[in-house]
């Protein structure tokens, strides 16, 4: 039987697609014990984030990696209020939508935590992505748009509503590297910003540092920077590797 330290949660969906306990560390200063009560318990993977610029030395001293930052952005709801109607090429998406939303998610991601982590394969990180949008269509989500071409998906918008109901946030978005430079991704989240107007004071995000040209995108629509975190992972043994 594993006992999850108070100090970390038991993650059940990165668990199920790992094949492995999986933890996330809440408190940094923490790192060495968890690492010994990992080992202990047959954990695999860890993960802990914290701000940017604080203090990652335990971290490192537990054989935590730094394996990418995340940005976050926030912009007023009412100031995407120009779009008047929802985008004719973007619907609420359906249960027979999965399959190719899956496929999307497989294929579309490379800039975050998963994929930038050497120690995990990119099989096991496209699956987690496919495992995502699949549990936000059923149910996870409180909603998700889905663009097409032809009746066929070819991206999808996966949002998140706060329990006060003041904010809304991407959970999950991508768009199909095939039709990727066709403003798809600002059809999308104009989608969101019609469905929420009068529901969420606030709309945000967060996309990898990495990824400069998201970034750009979400600044030139007047999302700005609210804070940014580390990622660091702790992996026992190669993930699918």
């Amino acid at each position: 039987m594993i006992v999850t330290p108070k100090y970390c949660d038991f993650c059940n969906f990165e668990s199920e697609i790992f094949d492995h306990p999986v933890w996330r560390l809440n408190d940094a200063s923490m790192a060495i014990d968890a690492v010994e009560q990992a080992k202990k318990y047959g954990v695999n993977f860890i993960s802990c984030s914290i701000k940017s610029g604080n203090d990652g030395s335990k971290l490192t001293a537990a054989g935590f990696r730094l394996v990418d930052g995340l940005v976050n952005l926030q912009i007023k709801t009412k100031d995407l209020s120009d779009i008047a109607i929802m985008p004719e090429n973007i619907r609420l998406a359906k249960i027979c939508d999965i399959k190719a939303c899956e496929q999307i998610a497989k294929k579309s991601f490379k800039y975050d935590r998963f994929h930038l982590d050497m120690e995990i394969s990119n099989h096991i990180a496209d699956n987690i992505k496919a495992a995502w949008i699949k549990n936000s269509i059923i149910g996870r989500a409180d909603a998700v748009f889905c663009a097409y071409d032809n009746d066929k998906a070819i991206g999808f918008n996966s949002c998140m509503l706060s329990r006060d109901c003041t904010v809304v946030g991407f959970d999950l978005m991508a768009v199909d590297p095939e039709f990727q430079g066709r403003s798809i991704g600002s059809d999308l989240i104009n989608a969101m910003a019609v469905f929420y107007r009068n529901k969420a004071k606030y709309i945000k995000l967060g996309t990898p540092s990495s990824n400069k040209t998201a970034l750009k995108i979400y600044q030139s629509r007047g999302f700005e920077i609210t804070s940014m975190i580390e990622n660091w992972h702790w992996v026992y043994d190669g993930i699918g590797i």
